[in-house]
């Protein structure tokens, strides 16, 4: 039996509905607007500033490490590391366990661009909620982490090819 089998018919709207809110959200931070004005934010290239957000909240780590953080081989990651280097975003240390192999952490000018980052979605999402009573922030706040701590707990999804044409 696959996965809602026995799922009632209001769970399987909630559901629906959740699944569509995602699909519109990933569609909304994927698209050439949104991926522009991130751009211009940071100054990087989308894949520099996805391993600097990485590194912020993993850090330090060796380019292998990040590398399986990312699911990217060793010379790709070295190679999106470089407009990091450039300006001066990381820094590169020998290793804690093996001196031989640097780890890469974020420097204080990184860590001060990723905070002014977090700063802007910060207020564009207080905008976006300032369009709801407090009441539905709140719940929506508490939700969202209720929400995040069962995804937390649930194992990946099984991909299935169930419905393709």
């Amino acid at each position: 039996m696959g996965m809602g089998m026995n799922m009632s018919a209001s769970a399987r709207r909630d559901a629906t509905s959740v699944h569509e809110f995602f699909w519109f959200w990933y569609e909304w931070v994927r698209s050439p607007a949104r991926r522009r004005e991130i751009d211009q934010l940071t100054g990087l290239p989308e894949s520099a500033w996805k391993l600097l957000y990485k590194l912020q909240a993993h850090g330090p780590l060796s380019v292998t490490e990040l590398g399986r953080l990312v699911d990217l081989d060793k010379s790709t990651v070295s190679r999106h590391l470089e407009p990091l280097r450039a300006a001066r975003m990381i820094v590169e240390t020998p290793g804690r366990h093996n001196r031989r192999v640097s780890e890469i952490a974020v420097s204080a000018r990184g860590a001060d661009l990723c905070a002014m980052v977090d700063e802007v979605h910060v207020r564009y999402w207080s905008d976006v909620l300032a369009h709801l009573p407090a009441t539905q922030r709140r719940a929506l706040a508490r939700a969202l982490q209720a929400l995040q701590r069962a995804m937390e707990l649930e194992s990946a999804p099984a991909v299935s090819d169930a419905g393709a044409s």
